[in-house]
């Protein structure tokens, strides 16, 4: 497969996380309520990588970023910064303070280096 000289491609999938549970749909009341109120807005605000800008803007509304990094970039760190405070975030399953960066994230080389965001 030919390689585009000198670039490494990023894939930055979003996927919207919940914070609380399924929930038993019928009848009355819940408690489960009060749970699902605690996380108001589960959207990022920012979203950003040491290793260079993402290919698009960031909007709060698109699941799916690229990023096109040197061939000699080896790893990268991901920080997602959360528009509500008490919204909890995983970058690769692994949970994220708001607004730091992940671990370091090692880049195999080739055109799909996937990174998830929930």
């Amino acid at each position: 497969m030919p390689r585009i000289s000198g670039l490494l491609l990023i894939v930055i999938t979003l996927l919207a996380g919940c914070g609380g549970s399924g929930g038993g749909g019928g009848g009355g009341g819940g408690g489960n309520n009060a749970a699902l109120a605690q996380v108001a807005n589960a959207d990022l605000s920012d979203l950003t990588m040491s290793a260079g800008p993402l290919d698009q803007v960031f909007q709060s509304n698109q699941p799916d970023y690229t990023a096109t990094v040197g061939f000699l970039v080896a790893s990268t760190t991901v920080t997602p910064t959360t528009a509500d405070p008490d919204a909890t975030v995983t970058v690769n399953g692994t949970a994220v303070i708001s607004g730091t960066a992940s671990e370091s994230i090692m880049l195999g080389e080739g055109s799909g280096n996937t990174i998830t965001v929930i």
